[in-house]
């Protein structure tokens, strides 16, 4: 009984050596790089972002898929890469007009030449500045609110066509929205009574009911570096139609070279000012200068207004600095965690129809399947309903101390009624050896637990070359280097 603990264990022991060696490229030269782009592995595995090839069993049809919650990792994997490269930008240093606060000081030294002290200015180094650079993300994600607020408010005037992406017209299950007001809306569904209320009070009746179109969002994501690229008929929508920038990073970034007064604006946040000039529209030398800058000054009047829908993107990022940082994406076993992860999320559902009063809280993979379902408001809610007897608010806002001491009940209670284990080590390489077990016991219709001397050994060193590839493989990425192949 103890093999599979024992080789988990192994392996998971192992995997912190592993990435040590493999950071400091001690394991990448057991593969050759690739010679040309085109022999560069592909991963994750195209084929998993199949629909029909990842259906889950009949009766989970009201529950996320397998390669829906792989493009749910992908788009969390834009998200961190959107902030990261917001708050490196030196471009948008100077759109936001963030800059070092040098000063010149007096101060004297001894001169054993002329034996007096002698006066001489120095220059000091500003100490906050890379501090405060970061700080651009705050600006540049109260501008995305702002343009979520105008951006809902048009796409519910649009047709949203379920999960058929071969209508709806040009814009499939409806209007793409640009990364950052996808963000936005994003941390929104994720607090579905807020998010029913907010639609409800504003008569947004359509973007209530319609779901993220997975589909879509994973076309336009590129995987190699975690980019986002609208297709042509959303930027021709979004610019000719809704007159609205495609790419908020990319207008910034334009605005800070034209040296315009939408720049002027734009650098109120950098030198903390408070004051919001409308007279400057006058100056407007464009109708798409002109509502951007309108825009702009709108958002920041309206910035206590709209301070909630930031906090949820707030709140929402630490949960993806989490997802990034187990990058299940990338891993040999994705495929297996998320079946695993959408097998453990049916029964949690059950433990709130079970113990309708208890507050039940998910472990991170549960977790990614919940959010994955709340992106699509109206099968929620039928399944909710169906499962658990009624609606279950996904409340993000409540505090650690009540979250750990509810985590301890709903593992007592998970383990009660399913007889497993609910707090589980999801690791690549405790989840991919997982993966081979099951696969083993499958294909050899035997009992995994019996085979203590061949077939199970045999596993754990595929296993252990599988993941120490696919690490060897994010390690070169990340260096910008060719990736390995073998």
């Amino acid at each position: 009984m103890a093999l599979v603990p024992l080789n988990i264990s192994f392996l998971h022991r192992a995997s912190g050596t592993e990435i040590i060696n493999v950071r400091y490229s001690k394991t990448t030269s057991l593969y050759q790089p690739a010679l040309v782009l085109s022999e560069e592995p592909i991963i994750p595995d195209p084929q998993l972002f199949k629909p029909l090839s990842h259906q889950t069993s009949t009766n989970r049809r009201d529950l996320p898929t397998i390669n829906e919650c792989a493009v749910h990792l992908e788009l969390l994997e834009v998200f961190h890469a959107l902030k990261y490269k917001v708050q490196q930008s030196r471009d948008l240093d100077n759109t936001f007009g963030v800059e070092p606060n040098t000063r010149t000081v007096y101060r004297k030294r001894y001169s054993s030449t002329l034996r007096k002290y002698e006066s001489y200015t120095a220059r000091v180094k500003d100490t906050t500045f890379e501090q405060r650079r970061k700080e651009k993300w705050e600006y540049f994600l109260e501008l995305a609110v702002g343009r979520f607020t105008r951006w809902i408010r048009r796409a519910n005037t649009m047709t949203f066509s379920g999960t058929d992406s071969e209508t709806g017209g040009p814009f499939g299950q409806g209007p793409l929205p640009p990364i950052d007001v996808l963000m936005v809306w994003h941390a929104f569904l994720l607090n579905p009574d807020d998010f029913d209320f907010y639609c409800v009070k504003h008569r947004l009746e359509r973007i209530r009911k319609a779901q993220l179109p997975w589909k879509q969002i994973h076309e336009a994501i590129n995987a190699r570096n975690w980019s986002y690229s609208l297709p042509k008929a959303q930027k021709d929508w979004l610019e000719k139609e809704a007159e609205f920038a495609p790419d908020l990073f990319e207008m910034l970034v334009e605005v800070g070279k034209s040296g315009s007064h939408a720049k002027h604006v734009l650098s109120q946040y950098g030198s903390g000012s408070k004051t919001s000039p409308f007279s400057l529209l006058k100056y407007a030398d464009s109708r798409a200068n002109y509502v951007f800058v309108e825009m702009v000054q709108t958002t920041r009047a309206e910035a206590s207004r709209n301070k909630p829908l930031k906090a949820n993107v707030d709140r929402q990022l630490k949960f993806v600095e989490k997802m990034h940082a187990h990058l299940w994406i990338r891993s040999p076993a994705v495929e297996g965690t998320l079946y695993r992860a959408i097998d453990r999320y049916e029964k949690f559902l059950q433990l709130f129809r079970d113990y309708p009063k208890m507050t039940l809280v998910p472990t991170l993979d549960v977790d990614l399947v919940w959010h994955t379902h709340l992106c699509n408001p109206e099968q929620y809610r039928t399944s909710l309903v169906e499962r658990a007897g009624r609606i279950v608010n996904h409340d993000d806002k409540l505090g650690k101390t009540f979250l750990d001491i509810r985590f301890g009940k709903t593992n007592e209670l998970f383990q009660i009624t399913f007889g497993q284990q609910y707090e589980v080590c999801l690791c690549w390489d405790c989840q991919a050896i997982l993966s081979a077990m099951e696969a083993f016991a499958i294909n050899d219709d035997i009992d995994i637990m019996d085979d203590v001397d061949g077939g199970a050994d045999s596993v754990v060193k595929k296993v252990e070359d599988d993941v120490r590839y696919y690490r060897a493989v994010e390690i070169a990425r990340w260096q910008g280097r060719r990736l390995p192949v073998r």
